[in-house]
């Protein structure tokens, strides 16, 4: 039987430990930020995808919402099911998706 939702990813380059990261030194005098707080219009969507298994392609979409609407100052509604159904590899043969392999195809295809 299939499993649902993001599948396990492989190690990558682009996944960083963050106490290995590189940190801005605060200017003296200067208060660390103690919160942080997303602009209401730059909160994605909350979607539910149902029994489809497709967080990724979900969670996906909103990112590109997002960053259109940053880009543009428009909101668009993309369909999580295209990207689903368009941008997995022909040797899938399960539900879900690895999200690093979904950016590259992103990448490749638009």
């Amino acid at each position: 039987m299939p499993g649902f939702g993001a599948l396990p990813d492989v190690e990558s380059i682009r996944i960083y430990e963050y106490g290995r990261l590189p940190k801005r030194t605060l200017k003296a005098g200067a208060a660390a930020a103690t919160e942080f707080a997303l602009p209401a219009e730059r909160m994605p969507r909350l979607l539910d995808q149902g029994e489809i298994g497709a967080c990724v392609a979900f969670a996906m979409v909103e990112v590109l919402e997002v960053l259109h609407y940053i880009e543009t100052g428009q909101r668009v509604a993309l369909s999580p099911g295209f990207l689903y159904g368009h941008h997995r590899d022909e040797k899938d043969d399960s539900w879900g998706m690895v999200a690093s392999d979904a950016i590259d195809r992103l990448r490749q295809l638009g």
